[in-house]
């Protein structure tokens, strides 16, 4: 059973937790901030999950996200496509509504991104996320997403072995 004071001391706890990811993939976004907030509010509108199909946070695609914009590997200029298709959306969003992408109606989601999808860098940058997304679905959770498998378990995959080891930390 939960206690009232359990309840006050565990909400206190996340208070504590980082602000910014790593570089390593296993650590969250716990609180998100630009350009996180444009980009997780657009993940959930291309891949919502419910019914059996997992959303983006319970597999944890904002956060495997960050591990690949904070990855020496990944090439400067996707990192920036990526940071800078959140700031453009945002921008166009606040000429035509006066507010950023992640704080608009889902009408205005669905209109927001039917026009992104008519722009050559924005249906390259919706492109993008997608594949990242699909990434998250079906990465080993050793890389931080597919929390529990989640991904795995919807498609009806059974990992092959040997699996990947935990990064060094």
């Amino acid at each position: 059973m939960i206690t009232r004071r359990s309840l006050l001391l565990g909400g206190a706890a996340l208070l504590l937790l980082p602000v910014e990811s790593s570089a390593d993939y296993a650590r969250p976004v716990t609180i998100l901030k630009e350009p996180f907030q444009t980009i997780a509010a657009v993940q959930r509108d291309l891949f919502p999950g419910g019914g059996t199909a997992p959303s983006p946070q319970l597999l944890k695609a904002i956060d495997y996200l960050a591990g690949v914009l904070n990855d020496p590997y990944v090439d400067d200029d996707t990192k920036r496509f990526l940071s800078d298709g959140a700031r453009w959306l945002n921008e166009r969003t606040g000429e035509d509504f006066g507010s950023a992408y992640y704080r608009l109606t889902p009408a205005q989601h669905e209109e927001v991104l039917q026009w992104l999808s008519g722009t050559p860098w924005g249906e390259s940058w919706l492109w993008s996320l997608i594949s990242y997304l699909f990434e998250a679905l079906l990465c080993d959770p050793v890389y931080g997403a597919n929390t529990h498998e989640a991904g795995w378990h919807w498609l009806g995959h059974e990992p092959g072995y040997p699996r990947p080891k935990a990064p060094l930390i």
